[in-house]
């Protein structure tokens, strides 16, 4: 039960920073039809982007709540590098695609910002 806790709270943090389903993200690009190298430099980009994220969302969220009290400055620090992992991310992707793809990333991304803004977090469920 303690695990499922710290599972469901650790989920809820990502929640709160904006990350998203890794699934979704790689389906928003199936209309941009990538090259070859395309999809090959935006999967490394996915790859260090979630290995940066997992590892600090880990380590900053476990030293915001571990303590005695919640150490709101150590969570906002780990807000604000998690914006600038995102920002990183997001700079390279600009890089990778040509201005037709970003026009069309951008049309697909507020569609999928649109719907998302719709959905409520659902409950947590215990997995299997």
């Amino acid at each position: 039960m303690r695990k499922l806790f710290l599972a469901a709270l650790l989920s809820a943090s990502l929640f709160a920073f904006g990350g998203h389903d890794r699934h979704d993200m790689h389906g928003a690009f199936k209309s941009l039809n990538l090259t070859q190298t395309q999809k090959e430099q935006v999967k490394a980009l996915f790859d260090k982007a979630r290995n940066d994220s997992e590892k600090g969302n880990k380590e900053g969220f476990a030293a915001a709540f571990a303590g005695e009290t919640f150490n709101r400055q150590s969570f906002l620090s780990l807000n604000a590098a998690h914006a600038e992992s995102r920002a990183d991310f997001y700079e390279s992707l600009h890089a990778i695609l040509t201005p037709e793809q970003r026009a069309q990333f951008v049309k697909d991304a507020s569609r999928r910002f649109e719907r998302d803004a719709d959905k409520k977090p659902n409950d947590i469920k215990e997995k299997k």
